[in-house]
Parts: C-alpha cells; sequence; structure tokens
C-alpha cells in the first residue's frame, strides 16, 4: 500500500515509475521515485526502494528529534531568564549548555499568535534565526528569536520581504547590546511593542519598538495609571452604573458615537427600537451632563472608549504574563 508502480506508455517505449512514501508517525513528509524504461522493475529493486525510504524517514526523524531537544534546552533558558532572578553568571552557564551566545545578541524578536496556529509562527522564527544567525525558542506562548544582526532594518525586511502572505503573529523588534540583562530588557520592549500592535488591532503587522513613537511610554505602566484616571474622569459614572445595575449604556455611546450621533443608525446596530434608545441617551446625559454629545466633549469620550479598549487588551496580556 505504501509503494505502487505505474506503467506510462509511450509511442515507442514505456516507462515504469515507482515510487515509495516516506512516512512519520504524524504522516507522510515525502516519496522516494525511480523510473525504469522497457520493463517492469524486479521486486528485489522495489525493496531496496522501501528500506531507503524507511532509511530517509529515520534521518528525518533523528534530526527533527534534534532540533526539538534544541528548541527545549533554548526555551527552558529564555523562561529561566525572563522569569526568575537568575544572576549573571548563572544565566551565561545555562547558555552555553544551551548554545547560545548571549554576549554577540544584537537584537530581539518577539512573536505573538495571539491564539492563532503557533505552527507558522515558529517556523517563521527558525527561519528568521537560520537567516541572520540566531537562535530562536517559545516563551509564554510567543516565539522569541535572539538574533547577532545589530542591522534592525535588516531584520524587519527578512520578516516581512520573505511573504507576500499576512504575518501569523504581530511582532516586535528591538535592538539589544548583548549579555543576560541587557537580553531581558530587549524582550520586555519588543513584548511591548508585539502587545501594542495587538491592542492597535494591528495583529498581522511587524514593527520596531522605536516606530511606537508615543505609545511605548504613553501605555507603559506607569503611563497607565494617568490614562485610568483620564478614562475615569469621563466615564467613570456611566461605568459603575453599568456595573451597578447590569446595564450597557457604555455601549450604547460607543455605537451612537462611532454612527456620528445618527439616532437610526444607531438602533439599528444596537437591535433596539428608537424611542428605547431615546430613553438611554436622556439617562446618559444625566450621568455625563448634558454637553456630552458636543463636539469637543464628544471627541474626549470618544477617546476614553478607545483608551480603554486598549487599557484592558495591554492589561489582560501583562496578567497572561504575570500568572
Amino acid at each position: 500500500a505504501n509503494t505502487s508502480v505505474r506503467k506510462i506508455d509511450h509511442p515507442d517505449s514505456s516507462t515504469y515509475v515507482v515510487a515509495t512514501v516516506i512516512a512519520l508517525h504524524d504522516g507522510v513528509v515525502g516519496y522516494l521515485v525511480t523510473s525504469d524504461d522497457g520493463q517492469e522493475p524486479p521486486v528485489d529493486r522495489i525493496r531496496r526502494l522501501e528500506i531507503g525510504a524507511a532509511s530517509v524517514a529515520l534521518v528525518i526523524a533523528s534530526r527533527r528529534a534534534v532540533t526539538e531537544a534544541e528548541l527545549r534546552n533554548r526555551s527552558e533558558l529564555l523562561s529561566a531568564l525572563l522569569s526568575s532572578d537568575i544572576d549573571d553568571v548563572s544565566a551565561q552557564r545555562r547558555a552555553r549548555t544551551a548554545g547560545v551566545d548571549l554576549d554577540r545578541v544584537r537584537s530581539v524578536v518577539v512573536l505573538d499568535p495571539d491564539g492563532r496556529d503557533e505552527k507558522p509562527v515558529n517556523s517563521l522564527a527558525s527561519r528568521l534565526a537560520t537567516a541572520l544567525s540566531g537562535w530562536s525558542a517559545e516563551h509564554a506562548g510567543r516565539a522569541v528569536v535572539l538574533l547577532q544582526e545589530s542591522n534592525l532594518m535588516t531584520v524587519r525586511h527578512e520578516i516581512t520581504g520573505s511573504t507576500t502572505e499576512p504575518l501569523p503573529a504581530a511582532i516586535g523588534i528591538a535592538a539589544c547590546g548583548g549579555g543576560p540583562a541587557e537580553v531581558k530588557g530587549s524582550y520586555e520592549s519588543a513584548r511591548h511593542t508585539a502587545t501594542l500592535l495587538l491592542a492597535l488591532s494591528r495583529r498581522d503587522s511587524c514593527a520596531l519598538s522605536s516606530d511606537m513613537g508615543m505609545y511605548n511610554g504613553v501605555f507603559s505602566r506607569a503611563g497607565r495609571t494617568d490614562l485610568s484616571a483620564f478614562v475615569d474622569s469621563q466615564l467613570g459614572a456611566l461605568l459603575q452604573h453599568d456595573q451597578k445595575y447590569g446595564r450597557q449604556l457604555t455601549a450604547t455611546v460607543e455605537a451612537y458615537l462611532a454612527h456620528a450621533q445618527h439616532h437610526s443608525r444607531t438602533a439599528a446596530a444596537l437591535f433596539v427600537h428608537n424611542n428605547t434608545l431615546y430613553n438611554q441617551l436622556d439617562r446618559i446625559a444625566e450621568l455625563l451632563g448634558d454637553d456630552w454629545r458636543g463636539t469637543d466633549r464628544a471627541f474626549d469620550i470618544q477617546l476614553a472608549l478607545r483608551l480603554r479598549a486598549l487599557l484592558r487588551t495591554i492589561d489582560q496580556v501583562d496578567e497572561g504574563i504575570d500568572t
């Protein structure tokens, strides 16, 4: 069943093609094919082809096992480096055991699939490590690549220029000066960049930390305190009302402003009657003030709604890291 012989007729002769499957435990990985003109190949030749296919499968399985073991070692190193207070000497010792030279790392790439299939993400990370002399690993549901390449534009081009398909992850890139402490700091910068891309609905994008401009500072842990205060000043009464009474007036405000304060379109989007929407808007005015639909105030409220969504996304990612 794993080997087939087919006869292909030509005007003056016939060719026999023999193909046998190269199979591993998780499926077919290829075929060995040979051909013979004029006569059907003997059984012993077919048998040799099958033995060859089994040998190739054994080599592939062996190499795959080595690759997986190396990936586990690097991932364990990265987890120890990023998740604990390991000292530099211990980190360097573990890195040497894993075949990683932390002192030569000049850039760090973090690929966050955001719940998507991890196989293409890990494949991209592996290709990037091979192309630019580095090491790939996995940490906290993300692929991480430590590279010796210092030109960040080269790194980005290698990522984005290798395919015309959408990227399988949000990808952050950060410069690194080498050494355990620098690698840890650069990882945080690259991870933060990937998280910002996800929060900004750019889940198929690749960016340098410097590309994020003001977002880096504004959405840092310190900056989020000020943003939360602004959100509370604009939406606090509304959010407290929704939480206390189990209402969705915040969603009503968001839809109303998104539809340029058009009553019929907003009611249709919320699947409510126009009169119901009017009643909700009256209650919102009681909570936010009669001027909430004015140009300046509406802008502040819409900005607060957007910031609230971004903060929730970033906080959820950070909670996942902390746990």
